[in-house]
């Protein structure tokens, strides 16, 4: 029998932990990619504090992934405070990427279920409080968010790709989750009544005086707004008020049950607090267009003509999302059959998520307007414009331009298109960079 002498074997031992510490330090970066894939934004987070090496690494990772999630979950007829918390906050805080804006849509029956297990039956309904603690643990704290309650809500599952509807009573909650967007800006505020009114009369008046509500938006290229507001919590002049002062943006929504929201300052607003519109303001470079199933529109073969209209805009749908603003009248109660019309729009969208609600009105319209296409997104004229026989010159070119946006503007002011709905559904459709 051969005997091994123990030093050796303890050299070679030496040599063979050295050789695999030499593998490990050579390829740690390789390594340290492949377990990054693996873990969530928080965890990322945690990780970049380690040293600059991860760090860097930690940014490329953050980089390479897709800045949008979303999905809709569903409950038993009875659902608690913490089923509630264990499923949306885990969905936020297991997010791939750090969050900088959070739309939750919610049924009110389940809503309606949660707030009063937390509340407790002592307490009435009206007079308490907002219960912060379902939402913002979750939340990071740069993040705004809205929490919309409507009567039923349209969701699209991450994993199957399909489309929901979830009307009359479902227990049901939709997400969407967005990250950062290099030129874009989601902006979130609320509106108390005194705004409400000067807004409307800034459209109603010839006062150029700019209301106040509006100041921290001034400065900022908005290419849409959704407005989520009460039964009566709105009339049209508050949105013509915004198509005035922005140039004619997007401006789509719909009336609904509660409104809860953390705004861009950081500062908490709900139905309880005097918020009675709450808003969501896309800034930046962002692309946007809606079509509006009017209410004489109950054939499916109409829905599809008019839904198909969306395609003409060519838009990227790499990291597109949609939003349906539907009447509680139409969907199962107007087809007869469930999906009808998330079904044909994911039909031309297959890559698109779509989420919205269905509440008691609609804020939208057919975007962009025909002959109403903001001053700004017109081509640059030739420096040589030919006006009959007599050619232009350069100082008489600036003032015709100046006064073709003046009749512009004067005409979009006097053939504003109808913007508060009944029994229509608004299918607005978001591109982002």
């Amino acid at each position: 029998m051969t005997s091994i002498s123990s030093s050796g074997c303890s050299g070679d031992n030496e040599v063979h932990d050295n050789s695999i510490a030499s593998d490990v330090l050579t390829n740690v970066i390789i390594v340290l990619r492949k377990i990054l894939k693996f873990l969530n934004a928080r965890q990322l987070n945690a990780c970049a504090r380690v040293c600059r090496a991860w760090r860097d690494q930690v940014k490329w990772e953050k980089s390479s992934r897709k800045q949008l999630r979303w999905n809709y979950f569903t409950f038993e007829d009875t659902c608690d405070s913490n089923m509630w918390k264990n499923t949306v906050q885990s969905f936020i805080e297991d997010s791939p990427f750090d969050p900088t804006c959070i739309l939750i849509f919610c049924s009110a029956t389940l809503w309606g279920q949660v707030v009063e297990q937390r509340r407790g039956k002592k307490r009435k309904k009206q007079n308490a409080a907002f219960p912060k603690d379902l939402i913002l643990p979750s939340i990071p704290s740069k993040c705004v968010f809205q929490l919309i309650v409507t009567d039923g809500i349209i969701g699209t599952d991450c994993v199957e790709n399909k489309t929901k509807e979830l009307e009359d009573f479902s227990c049901a909650v939709s997400l969407l989750i967005l990250g950062h967007f290099p030129g874009v800006e989601f902006s979130s505020f609320s509106l108390s009544h005194v705004d409400w009114a000067d807004l409307a009369q800034f459209w109603s008046s010839a006062s150029t005086k700019k209301p106040a509500c509006m100041k921290r938006l001034m400065n900022k290229d908005v290419k849409m707004f959704n407005l989520f507001c009460p039964m009566g919590g709105i009339d049209q002049e508050v949105c013509y008020a915004l198509f005035k002062l922005f140039g004619w943006p997007l401006v789509s929504g719909g009336l609904v049950n509660e409104r809860s929201l953390r705004d861009s300052k950081g500062e908490f607003h709900s139905t309880h607090h005097s918020c009675i519109i709450s808003a969501l303001a896309l800034c930046g470079d962002v692309q946007v267009a809606s079509i509006l199933l009017r209410s004489h529109i109950q054939l499916e073969d109409e829905v599809k003509r008019v839904i198909r209209g969306l395609i003409d805009y060519n838009f990227p749908y790499e990291n597109s999302f949609a939003l349906m603003y539907a009447c509680v009248g139409r969907g199962q109660h107007l087809y007869n059959k469930e999906n009808v019309e998330a079904d044909i729009f994911r039909k031309y969208f297959p890559k698109t998520p779509l989420l919205g609600f269905f509440g008691n009105g609609e804020i939208g319209c057919t975007f962009p307007q025909p002959g109403l296409m903001p001053a700004t997104k017109s081509p640059k004229p030739d420096p040589k414009v030919v006006r009959g026989a007599e050619e232009l010159t350069p100082v008489q070119l600036k003032r015709h331009i100046a006064d073709m946006r003046v009749k512009l503007d004067e005409y979009r002011n006097t053939h504003v298109p109808k913007i508060i709905h009944s029994y229509t559904t608004c299918i607005c459709l978001i591109s982002l960079p």
